[in-house]
């Protein structure tokens, strides 16, 4: 009642620059990208150590400062208002709906599930790494309506990142389809679990990742065109 008011002192970041933009500016190739992007690993693994989930990962707030440290920022998404969805970075908050949608999981998207864990970082972590290493974005959502663009996170399967960076690996494109997988069970673990992979193969060694089998990219094939595919055995 005294009219003052409670706040945080919170870390300054002098000459703190986006991720993206910091990256570029400096021209930075894919070995520097992925230096800098196992430390936004260990910060997000630190956070789920202590049982906090993002769940709003994106360049916006994960800054780097003047020695080149990236700072993840922005933990506040709690509350939701009424549906809204800006075609500009497509940010939404209704009903559980939190975060910004291109980096949402697929379970984040689905209204029916509640059990949100730290996969769904790891998930936004693989969008984040697709971006900084490929200049776009695994689903292109700009302009979709909002049901459209939640149907494209649950179903459709990204481009393969070879085919978009020739410069890309077969055991870095394994490291970045595994994030984005749709079941989060195939995804990594953990954030410090995509961030060691990463280090394996900085360092030449095997990752931990593997490719999926031809029989579940089959079966995710089914389940993505399931009317053409009985068609098609009715057919045959």
């Amino acid at each position: 009642g005294s009219g003052e008011k409670p706040y945080f002192v919170m870390e300054h970041i002098p000459g703190g620059r986006e991720l993206d933009v910091y990256l570029d500016e400096r021209d930075a190739g894919i070995e520097d990208r992925l230096k800098i992007f196992v430390r936004v690993c260990a910060a997000i693994e630190h956070g789920h150590q202590r049982q906090v989930i993002h769940r709003d990962l994106k360049p916006a707030n994960i800054l780097v400062d003047e020695q080149g440290m990236p700072k993840v920022i922005d933990y506040g998404v709690a509350r939701v208002s009424e549906v809204e969805i800006d075609a500009k970075n497509m940010h939404t908050e209704a009903g559980r709906l939190v975060g910004t949608v291109q980096y949402m999981a697929p379970e984040q998207v689905d209204m029916a599930m509640q059990d949100i864990d730290g996969r769904c970082d790891v998930y936004a972590l693989g969008v984040l790494l697709y971006q900084l290493l490929l200049d776009r974005l695994p689903h292109d959502l700009e302009g979709q309506p909002i049901f459209e663009a939640m149907r494209a996170i649950r179903e459709d399967v990204p481009l393969t990142p070879r085919r978009l960076n020739a410069l890309i690996k077969p055991d870095l494109e394994t490291i970045m389809l595994t994030c984005l997988e749709k079941e989060r069970s195939r995804r990594y673990a953990t954030a410090g679990e995509l961030g060691r992979d990463i280090v394996r193969y900085l360092k030449h060694e095997p990752i931990s990742a593997r490719r999926p089998s031809l029989g579940y990219r089959a079966k995710l094939f089914t389940r993505r065109h399931r009317t053409v595919v009985l068609a098609g055995a009715a057919v045959f």
